[in-house]
């Protein structure tokens, strides 16, 4: 039998089963059969990376500051029953992305593939629900193979559109700096 023991919680690998002891003025017991542990792991997984998924980094491009003609080149989708369907994305940087839908993408640490889109350059990324703001039709994503080792590394293309897209926000802010001042 295996044991972990974490603070006044034990966990007891039990045949088919899983026991959870938990010390609080006497003993109390729980078992869960084996038919119900991956929905266990499933539970602690997606609680995991809701913890981790609260590092932001990377500058958030304001998709609203480039042209109109600019922000009509990137596009946005996400795969629902194996379809691309659109969302309309809001900012964006290399590490996740903040988009306007109603449509009903699970709550947070749900698992979704983006489709990502600028001109003639596409890329499916893994990404994590962090937050889901239904009222205002927000949901912001955290792209999964992001980070590794604590370290920030975006696919060659996902890199790859974002900087095209961070070159127009620049010239388009650039250009307003310029117009303001003159």
């Amino acid at each position: 039998m295996d044991r972990l023991q974490c603070g006044n919680l034990a966990i007891i690998s039990d045949d088919d089963k899983l026991v959870f002891e938990l010390k609080t003025g006497g003993l109390r017991r729980a078992a869960i059969g084996g038919e119900d542990i991956p929905r266990l792991l499933d539970f602690l997984k997606h609680h995991q990376q809701a913890l981790n998924t609260s590092r932001r980094s990377g500058f958030r491009l304001q998709l609203d500051e480039l042209s109109r003609r600019d922000a009509a080149r990137f596009s946005v989708a996400v795969e629902v029953d194996g379809e691309a369907m659109p969302l309309r994305p809001i900012d964006f940087s290399v590490s996740g992305l903040l988009v306007e839908t109603y449509l009903e993408l699970g709550g947070a640490g749900a698992e979704v593939k983006l489709q990502l889109s600028f001109d003639d350059q596409t890329v499916w990324v893994p990404a994590v629900v962090i937050r889901r703001q239904a009222q205002q039709g927000r949901c912001a994503f955290q792209f999964t193979p992001v980070w590794y080792q604590d370290a920030q590394c975006p696919s060659r293309e996902l890199h790859s559109i974002f900087y095209r897209l961070e070159s127009l926000w620049l010239d388009s802010c650039l250009q307003l700096q310029w117009a303001r001042s003159a």
